[in-house]
């Protein structure tokens, strides 16, 4: 393994775990609520834990919760849906 890779790598290890660290900060319905702020978080956490980088934006994508608390959501949220479009039917 070259020194650049492993570097690399290094960085991303760090920006993962600063993330995961950072992340039980929130509530898992914050993560539906206030999606820029932990972005924001996690930016400055990565910042923190990896020195020599700085984080200047991040985004969050994709959030995986349990199973049954993902169906869960997804039921809220759809019943959300219908009952707004029921306003305008």
């Amino acid at each position: 393994m070259n020194t650049m890779n492993y570097e690399s790598v290094q960085i991303l290890v760090k920006a993962e775990l600063a993330v995961k660290a950072e992340g039980q900060n929130f509530s898992t319905t914050e993560y539906w609520t206030k999606r820029k702020e932990i972005g924001d978080a996690f930016c400055r956490a990565i910042t923190r834990e990896v020195v020599y980088a700085r984080c200047t934006g991040l985004q969050l994508l994709t959030v995986e919760f349990d199973e049954s608390f993902e169906n869960s959501l997804t039921k809220t949220q759809l019943e959300k849906q219908k009952e707004f479009q029921n306003l305008y039917t």
